[in-house]
């Protein structure tokens, strides 16, 4: 659900919620701008939700330590990487 509020410097801020968690925010100078940014945004997450593709259902904090948990952990920092010049 997205609400518009005016905040104290006169400007607009669209708020988008979900479940009353906060999804995104984003501030306009016209109010006209936020409606429109937010009309498209919740339209965008209807449109993923009709083909049947959901956003992320664990915050990746989370999907980090399960994967380290499993052994899949990727250590890009134990490697030696060079890049040489063409010949």
């Amino acid at each position: 659900m997205a609400s518009i509020v005016k905040t104290p410097s006169g400007k607009f801020k669209a708020i988008i919620r979900k479940n009353g968690r906060l999804l995104k925010t984003k501030t306009f100078s016209r109010k006209t701008d936020a409606k429109a940014w937010a009309a498209r945004i919740e339209g965008d997450r209807q449109m993923l939700a009709a083909y049947g593709i959901g956003g992320a259902s664990m915050p990746f904090r989370e999907l980090a330590m399960n994967t380290m948990r499993n052994g899949m952990a990727v250590h890009i920092y134990d490697r030696n990487f060079t890049i040489s010049e063409k010949s």
